[in-house]
């Protein structure tokens, strides 16, 4: 169980053409996160990091909204096309729906709903949706040494990503939220769209 549990497709990260980012196990990234704040959420910027292709580099940001609406996003400076995939692994109580432009996840106590967000224009957009013992993307849940059970991988793949690139996802409580897409520009660090009524503004900056 060891081996597929300490790489990185076994945990919610973003994946460049399926590596993971270089720095995740050889640094404490949170010992230099930032806060931020704007009008109407906060959030934490962890410090860039290098991926194994020596010209890319990677940054995250998680932002908590108001009525509990959470997103994660990475900006993604370099050159080049690639394959951008952000993982999401989910507890095993939860099943997933796919929809042309959202995810649905849905278990006995709460709903919800995943809205990729990515701005490379003419980029090619999948969901994919594992659970188990899957060859690409396993999914599973060990709360102690020797036992697991099946949980479900949720694979928000951008193809044919030409870089610089901005773009994540948001966890929005319900199935039916008010959404719409925004202005975003992947050179200066900004993605923008609307929510619940009120348009969002985010920018991740380059550098530590």
């Amino acid at each position: 169980m060891r081996r597929p549990n300490g790489s990185a497709q076994a945990h919610n990260v973003l994946l460049i053409d399926g590596d993971g980012l270089r720095a995740a196990f050889e640094s404490n990234l949170h010992a230099g996160a930032k806060s931020i704040s704007g009008e109407g959420y906060e959030g934490l910027i962890l410090p860039e990091v290098q991926t194994k292709a020596a010209n890319l580099r990677s940054r995250r940001a998680f932002f908590r909204f108001a009525e509990n609406t959470w997103g994660v996003f990475d900006r993604v400076t370099g050159t080049g096309e690639h394959t951008l995939t952000n993982l999401v692994h989910l507890y095993p109580t939860f099943g997933i729906e796919t929809q042309p432009e959202r995810a649905i996840i849905r278990s006995r106590a709460m709903s919800a709903t995943f809205i990729p967000i990515g701005t490379t224009g003419g980029a090619r957009f999948a969901m994919n949706v594992s659970r188990g013992q899957d060859p690409e993307y396993a999914g599973w849940f060990s709360p102690d040494i020797g036992v697991k059970f099946e949980a479900c991988v949720l694979a928000l793949r951008f193809m044919s990503c030409r870089l610089p690139w901005m773009g994540g996802y948001l966890i929005v409580p319900g199935v039916s939220p008010d959404f719409c897409s925004g202005d975003s520009n992947a050179s200066d660090g900004r993605v923008s769209f609307g929510l619940s009524g009120r348009k969002y503004v985010l920018s991740i900056p380059q550098g530590k």
